[in-house]
């Protein structure tokens, strides 16, 4: 799974908007669009504030985003 659709799948899952994503995460409005339609790529640590938002954690490989410590 993409992070594309990791994004839009657990925000829709949580029944929560962008904007309130982005209130959740304080990450900009404009860049979760951004992110939700594959135009731009994320840096880990917008990455990790996203997961952590949404309650999720996403793996790539090794490489886990929010651990539930």
């Amino acid at each position: 799974m993409t992070f594309q659709r990791f994004l839009i799948t657990a925000r829709e899952e949580k029944g929560i908007s962008q904007e309130e994503l982005a209130e959740l995460s304080g990450v900009e409005l404009h860049a979760i669009r951004r992110y939700e339609s594959g135009k731009g790529g994320i840096s880990l640590d917008t990455a990790d504030k996203l997961c952590k938002a949404l309650g999720k954690a996403f793996a790539v490989g090794d490489v886990y985003y929010y651990s539930h410590n």
